[in-house]
């Protein structure tokens, strides 16, 4: 009996000191199971860590700009928008707002700062909701570059794991520009550069301090942040940032006051992809998008420099808005072919159908500069007689005059002056379609054109950019210049990918533009132009479609030129009477104005071989004591007339209206005493000094 309680007690001994030792080695084993577990499971994460030395490489996604001809920014092109700036041209304050507001200790730990997680866990406590996040600069950028954004104990251990690897490869310095290149602060701005041009419209390294202190007040809620939303909570922020800056030591009491004092000026709230000239930039985006890719344009921070003006951009869309209908207006520099300007509509919110290089249109009567180009060609003179009668073709045809009258023998210079269309008809009959098509194509008309009679009405559809670049062939003096919207492209460092230089190609002899822009001032100044006269030489010539479809002017000074075309997108009537010189004319002239008010007169140069001669306006030669009106024409030496006004005083020779359609004798088409030189030679000569003028007269670098 007492053997068997002695073995009770032994039992119940053994079992009171072996079961905890049991139990903590189960314990010890489960725990080490856990460990080996958490362990494995920490290995297994770091493995699958991104490499952070792809960051000696790194190449965010930045956002592409493009600047007109000032340096002025027009477009921003991006999916995020970001503009890299290096951590030198970052001031100072905006660097000690940024740790005060997000990681005072960040030069002092290693990449996460446990005081700084204690202090958040303590304060998030005390306040019942979470006020203060325990993420260091670095864990910030490691879960911007390398993590998703969801909230689960994985990212946050990888985040922490990352920032480690992060401080192990890179200098602090390194991290923080790589930090405020890469931050959201909200309204699609990444980057403290796109946010200085977003909230205050200006370059970061040109904020004032308590602007820098706004931005980093903003980096821990952009949206909630934001002064277009929230103002009264952004200023708290701010003030906010303000003080932490004094306390940390960075700024004096008084600089923290100062800077709590001043008001903080936020630019109007414009989203960073509203465009400046839409129009223009859809046309450039086009041609961008295919020769670098989506990639490189959207993603590749390219400088984009472009030959358009704002300031002219501006006039022109001014000038627009006061058509009564849908339209375009395209300027350009007739001696280089640099667009200045393009508006394709009234209002591209509601339409992006660019009418300047899309619409194609009946030019009307404007095509008439191009035909009487190939006259003077081809043996006209301004003074040349063509009898403004009846005539009618086999098919039906009876082409009439915008008057509905006839005006009999009338020269050259009347004709298009009033624009008769009969005549037209008549020199284009002389010519032949084929000719005047030839001349079309040569001053940059690509469009289709119809092979008869009615082209010389203008019955082709063509778009404004095309006339304007066939009128810039006149402008200049004979050269056919391809407009040019780009002038550069660089890659994001600055290396040259594209340049684009004035490309000339002689076409047209300076006598025979010369004769053109002398007929062109003459509808300027007492033809159907009128109401586009201006205080400087200019010419230009109306454009009218049959029920007033279309309404035209084109005209150009010698620095600039520009087309105007309005017109409704279906095609229907503007009116009873709505002409190019009454709708399209004063629109012209009000862009012009504003263009060129700050620029010094000139005149259009004169070629050595033009004379200038005195006629009756009514015969075109020679005037006599009797006749009623004298004007100044120009001519081709050896062209001039010699004879006298013989209807003035006498009984005249001159068949009357009605009279069968014979064209009166015609100077033969001058010509050239060729050079020492062969003429392709002497052509090219000529080219080249006129690439090496516009060179250096636009300071242009071959």
């Amino acid at each position: 009996m007492k053997k068997r309680k002695n073995k009770i007690k032994e039992s119940s001994f053994l079992r009171k000191t072996l079961k905890p030792r049991i139990l903590l080695m189960i314990a010890l084993i489960g725990a080490g199971i856990l460990f080996g577990i958490i362990a494995g499971i920490l290995i297994f994460w770091y493995r699958g860590l991104p490499d952070v030395s792809i960051l000696e490489e790194y190449e965010p996604e930045l956002t592409t700009q493009i600047y007109d001809s000032k340096g002025r920014i027009i477009a921003n092109l991006f999916k995020e928008n970001r503009i890299w700036v290096p951590l030198e041209k970052i001031p100072k304050n905006l660097i000690y707002a940024v740790l005060a507001a997000e990681d005072s200790d960040f030069y002092y730990h290693h990449g996460i700062n446990i005081r700084g997680i204690i202090r958040a866990a303590i304060n998030n406590i005390k306040s019942g909701r979470i006020v203060e996040g325990g993420s260091t600069i670095t864990q910030q950028l490691a879960k911007n570059l390398f993590l998703t954004p969801s909230k689960t104990l994985e990212r946050k251990i990888k985040e922490i794991m990352l920032a480690f690897k992060i401080e192990q490869a890179y200098s602090k310095d390194k991290i923080l520009e790589l930090y405020l290149n890469e931050i959201y602060l909200g309204h699609g701005a990444y980057g403290v550069q796109a946010g200085a041009k977003t909230y205050f419209g200006k370059n970061v390294w040109e904020l004032s301090l308590p602007e820098c202190a706004f931005l980093a007040a903003v980096i821990k809620a952009p949206s909630f942040y934001s002064p277009y939303k929230n103002l009264n909570k952004a200023l708290a922020r701010t003030r906010y940032v303000i003080k932490r800056m004094e306390a940390l030591g960075y700024i004096s009491h008084e600089e923290a006051e100062k800077a709590m004092e001043e008001p903080l000026v936020f630019s109007n709230y414009q989203e960073a992809k509203g465009w400046k000239a839409p129009y223009f930039v859809t046309f450039i985006l086009k041609y961008l998008l295919e020769k670098y890719g989506t990639q490189q344009v959207y993603r590749g921070g390219l400088k984009i420099y472009t030959t358009l003006d704002l300031d002219l951009q501006r006039y022109a869309e001014e000038a627009m808005s006061k058509a009564p209908a849908n339209g375009a207006l395209v300027a350009l520099d007739p001696q280089t072919g640099f667009i200045k300007a393009m508006v394709g509509g009234k209002d591209f919110r509601k339409s992006q159908f660019n009418r300047a290089t899309q619409a194609l249109r009946q030019p009307g009567s404007a095509f008439k500069a191009i035909l009487y180009t190939a006259a003077f060609d081809n043996g006209f003179t301004e003074s040349t007689l063509v009898e403004d009668s009846p005539i009618e073709f086999p098919n039906g045809w009876k082409p009439s005059n915008y008057d509905g009258e006839f005006h009999g023998w009338v020269t050259i210079r009347e004709a298009f002056e009033h624009s008769y269309n009969v005549v037209a008809v008549k020199v284009a009959q002389e010519l032949g379609p084929s000719k005047i098509i030839e001349y079309a194509r040569k001053m940059g008309i690509k469009s289709p054109l119809p092979n008869d009679l009615s082209i010389a009405l203008g019955s082709a559809t063509v778009t404004p950019l095309e006339m304007a670049r066939a009128y810039a062939c006149i402008a200049n003096g004979g050269f056919n210049v391809k407009p040019i919207a780009i002038l550069e492209v660089r890659d994001r460092n600055g290396n040259l990918l594209e340049k684009n230089l004035p490309t000339l190609e002689r076409v047209l002899s300076e006598e025979t533009a010369y004769l053109m822009i002398d007929m062109l001032r003459h509808v300027v100044k007492r033809g159907t132009g009128v109401r586009a006269m201006l205080n400087r030489p200019c010419g230009g010539k109306t454009g009218t479609t049959d029920n007033f479809v279309d309404a035209w002017f084109i005209g150009f000074t010698p620095e600039l030129l520009a087309a105007v075309y309005i017109g409704n997108d279906d095609c229907s009537p503007l009116g009873e009477g709505m002409t190019g010189g009454r709708v399209a004319a004063p629109i012209w002239k009000e862009f012009m104005e504003k263009a060129l008010k700050n620029a010094p007169v000139r005149d259009f140069p004169i070629p050595n071989d033009i004379v200038f001669v005195k006629v009756c306006a009514q015969t075109g030669k020679l005037p006599s004591e009797s006749c009623p009106k004298i004007i100044e024409e120009a001519f081709v030496k050896g062209t001039e007339p010699t004879e006298t006004c013989d209807i003035h005083g006498i009984p005249t020779n001159i068949p009357q209206k009605n009279a069968p359609y014979t064209f009166p004798e015609q100077t033969q088409p001058y010509t050239e005493t060729p050079s020492q030189k062969p003429q392709k030679e002497k052509e090219e000569d000529d080219i080249e000094k006129r690439f090496q003028e516009l060179l250096k007269k636009y300071g242009i670098k071959n």
